[in-house]
């Protein structure tokens, strides 16, 4: 699908991760974001009036990272936001149950088993789909798994959508096609 496979331009990953290109510039040089292993790094720039381009999953980081920020976590350095945001973003994961469910890089679960979160603490993080009016054990998880009964949730489904969105998708779409009919 296009949508993985597109490249986006620095004023519309700004646009989309409500930050200035020249805060999004700033984690560029920190080499805060990292390229993804199957469409390479971020290109073009180097020059004055040369766009640099991001993947999707570069955005789907970014906006993480931000939202994570936002909530306070780092305290104003943005290191501890920008890795819990690249696992998520980069790297697949599974939800633990029996079988074992699969969310896709940069992409929350399917909808139809309920809300994506992250959360960090303990200097780790962990992603979980929650189902929203059913208890499921959902703070037991997150603690068991960072080894802390202290963190930080953002709801990464909600990030999704906006990312999504912003780019000019519908969100519904993307993960029916990543994930088949099972997404409803």
């Amino acid at each position: 699908m296009q949508f993985f496979h597109q490249q986006v331009e620095t004023t519309k990953v700004a646009e989309v991760c409500s930050i200035t290109p020249n805060v999004l510039h700033g984690y560029l040089k920190r080499g805060l974001i990292v390229r993804h292993r199957d469409t390479g790094v971020v290109t073009g720039g180097g020059k004055r009036g040369m766009r640099k381009h991001f993947t999707f999953y570069n955005v789907m980081e970014v906006a993480l990272a931000r939202e994570l920020i936002d909530v306070g976590v780092g305290g104003g350095d943005p290191v501890a936001a920008f890795q819990a945001a690249q696992n998520f973003a980069h790297v697949s994961s599974d939800d633990g149950g029996t079988p074992a469910i699969e969310r896709l890089p940069g992409l929350p679960f399917p909808p139809s088993l309920g809300v994506t979160l992250l959360a960090i603490g303990g200097g780790r993080s962990w992603d979980l789909v929650a189902s929203p009016g059913r208890e499921d054990g959902t703070y037991f998880k997150l603690k068991h798994q960072l080894g802390t009964g202290s963190f930080v949730i953002i709801d990464a489904s909600a990030v999704f959508n906006r990312v999504a969105t912003g780019l000019g998708y519908e969100p519904r779409t993307v993960l029916r096609d990543a994930y088949g009919a099972e997404t409803e």
